[in-house]
């Protein structure tokens, strides 16, 4: 199935939403990826290919670089190395509307993505060059505004001590172009089983919060830096101030990734059209009137 609609009341209750927390539902739009692309398109920056994995025919998962299955199971996108998938939603109006510009749709996008394993292949980026994964390098979530494609993006990476995730808005140069990020295991991480699992990564953009973004994460492991559960990276952070931006793409992957990584279960949530609220107000309170005698 390509999406599923939600019922009529969320257009209610998506205009006053007002808790700083993860949101967990209901979605306009879901992609399962069980049956293909469902509408999304693939692309690469590099010489690797992302596609779809059919369940009937992968269902270990791809075949990775050092010989054995992913173990993720089919069902989703493979996007390797420098390869993603984007899908087309500017005729939602999704964005920030600033101080200046138009009224634009906040909205919420969510993906799950598959940490790989690697081993026992060596060479990766990092302070060993032996990490069991690469740990979604440039990988993740994205948003991007039409012409440059700049955007927000949520994404691993590899620091000198740690594997993280970092999010950063690049649409406009400000101070929080680039944050603090969350540690999801530090060097030692043979002592925990890190790999070969599932995060989930969201952004609330302009949606609990008029014209501000929060993200979070879901780390599904307990290490020495991070525990099981929901992390919060970023938590009501202006988008851009002056006119704000329209969304035209939301992406998985990345064109500058370094990594194995499968995705699925993506969903979005969007603010709708005034006039629908408006419209929607007027057919409930006709609903509950009562009939004359």
């Amino acid at each position: 199935m390509l999406f599923r609609c939600l019922a009529p009341k969320f257009v209610l209750l998506a205009c006053t939403a007002a808790t700083a927390a993860p949101y967990t539902g209901p979605w306009h739009l879901t992609w399962d990826f069980n049956d293909g692309l469902q509408g999304w398109t693939l692309g690469q920056a590099g010489t690797a290919t992302g596609r779809w994995v059919n369940p009937a025919w992968e269902p270990q998962g791809p075949m990775l670089p050092d010989g054995g299955y992913s173990g993720a199971g089919g069902g989703n996108l493979y996007l390797p190395d420098r390869s993603f998938a984007k899908f087309d939603v500017s005729h939602l109006n999704l964005g920030s509307s600033g101080a200046n510009g138009p009224a634009r749709n906040g909205f919420v996008f969510q993906a799950r993505v598959y940490v790989p394993n690697l081993r026992p292949l060596t060479g990766f980026v990092g302070p060993r060059g032996d990490e069991p994964g690469n740990m979604i390098k440039s990988a993740g979530i994205g948003i991007e505004r039409p012409g440059d494609l700049k955007g927000l993006y949520f994404e691993g990476d590899l620091s000198s001590t740690r594997c993280t995730l970092v999010v950063r808005e690049n649409a406009w140069d400000n101070i929080h172009r680039r944050l603090g990020n969350q540690a999801m295991e530090d060097t030692n991480y043979d002592t925990t089983r890190w790999w070969d699992q599932w995060i989930t990564l969201q952004v609330d953009y302009s949606f609990t919060v008029p014209n501000h973004w929060s993200a979070y994460a879901y780390i599904p492991w307990t290490s020495p830096d991070a525990y099981a559960g929901w992390h919060t990276l970023a938590e009501n952070i202006e988008s851009e101030p002056y006119n704000g931006y329209q969304v035209a793409f939301l992406r998985l992957g990345g064109a500058w990734s370094w990594t194995q990584a499968q995705f699925d279960d993506v969903r979005l949530a969007y603010v709708p059209e005034p006039s629908s609220v408006i419209l929607l107000a007027a057919g409930a309170a006709l609903a509950f009137r009562r009939p004359r005698s």
